[in-house]
């Protein structure tokens, strides 16, 4: 906008000189420098058909995530100038900040560029590319191109260390019973039929059960002893994303260490997209990743029904050995209800 505004001033500057002077010379160059944009306009128009912009996410599960940015310019003529403006939107916690991105592209060339793309906080974010202009060497033209695409991508919650030998009563002893469930001690036993979820068996669908129910459902069968750890969690009010933040990087650390010490267990978190209480059994790393992309999709806030009404209810809480409760501090009288158990833990963020 200031170069146009230059550009104009400009040329009325020519136009009252050539008006001063009277000279065939001004009027030359008022002539010419007034019409110096009508090329600039065709060549750019020419330039958009032929610019190919192609995204991805690099680095995606690290800690320095990046936008990769391709361009590939099958034209006769540079392009000086290309724009492009995107947003950045986290699901978890329901911030945006809009930006923008400027680079160039020299003629039948495919260059690659390397953005760093970062949220404040962890969770699925969004990338949404709606606009890209490029302009001409002067910045009195431009161009939209309107072939592209959004992306996204998982930025993960930092882990901190921790040594849970140093809870007492948080892992699974010899003494323990054998199995999860308190009806039996058969692996093969069918306790319960549920809906299926993203990263269940397909051996295990009740194929009778899905027929009349009109969707897929799955049998839950006993597991045994090293998956008989519960971690469970409530959102704070969406308000305070600190607390928020802090939960789901204790949950994220906890599942991660237990997962180093080949401890199975299962997590219940709620669902607020579906709003609904939801576990996850996590052996090993690509079920945690899984686990922690489904918390990661979903708004973080706090719900009136919450998972910890959820397992005492049902009585979930006695199918397990040990039970883990990430909570806050100004959620300290709730989590009286596992602390006062004996093999109830709480872990304070």
């Amino acid at each position: 906008m200031k170069k146009k505004i230059a550009y104009i001033i400009f040329i009325v500057i020519l136009l009252l000189l050539f008006i001063w002077t009277n000279k065939l010379q001004t009027l030359w160059l008022f002539g010419m420098f007034g019409i110096i944009w009508l090329p600039m306009f065709f060549i750019n128009r020419y330039n958009a058909g032929k610019i190919a912009v192609k995204f991805d996410i690099i680095n995606e599960l690290k800690e320095n995530p990046a936008l990769l940015l391709e361009i590939e310019n099958s034209s006769f003529f540079p392009v000086p100038k290309i724009r492009i403006e995107f947003n950045c939107e986290n699901v978890v916690f329901g911030t945006e900040f809009p930006t923008y991105i400027e680079c160039s592209a020299a003629r039948k060339s495919r260059e690659k560029y390397q953005f760093p793309i970062e949220s404040k906080y962890c969770g699925q974010i969004n990338v949404e590319i709606y606009k890209i202009y490029i302009y001409d060497y002067f910045g009195l033209t431009k161009a939209e191109i309107r072939s592209h695409k959004d992306c996204m991508f998982y930025q993960y919650p930092k882990e901190r260390s921790m040594d849970l030998y140093d809870v007492e009563g948080s892992l699974v002893s010899e003494n323990d019973v054998n199995y999860k469930h308190v009806k039996g001690n058969d692996i093969s036993e069918i306790l319960q039929i549920k809906e299926y979820m993203k990263g269940d068996s397909i051996k295990n669908i009740h194929w009778k059960m899905s027929a009349k129910m009109g969707k897929t459902m799955v049998k839950e069968l006993d597991t045994p002893n090293d998956n008989s750890v519960m971690i469970f969690f409530d959102y704070a009010p969406k308000e305070d994303r600190k607390t928020n933040q802090k939960l789901i990087e204790a949950l994220a650390s906890v599942s991660h260490e237990l997962i180093r010490l080949s401890t199975g267990h299962t997590i219940y978190h709620m669902d607020t997209k579906e709003n609904r209480v939801v576990h996850r059994g996590v052996f090993e790393l690509t079920e945690y990743d899984v686990m922690l992309q489904e918390v990661l999709e979903t708004v973080a806030d706090k719900s009136e029904y919450r998972v910890l009404d959820y397992i005492l209810e049902r009585g979930i809480i006695h199918r397990f050995a040990k039970v883990i409760f990430i909570t806050y501090d100004a959620n300290r009288d709730a989590a009286f209800e596992i602390e006062r158990l004996e093999k109830g833990i709480v872990l304070y963020v």
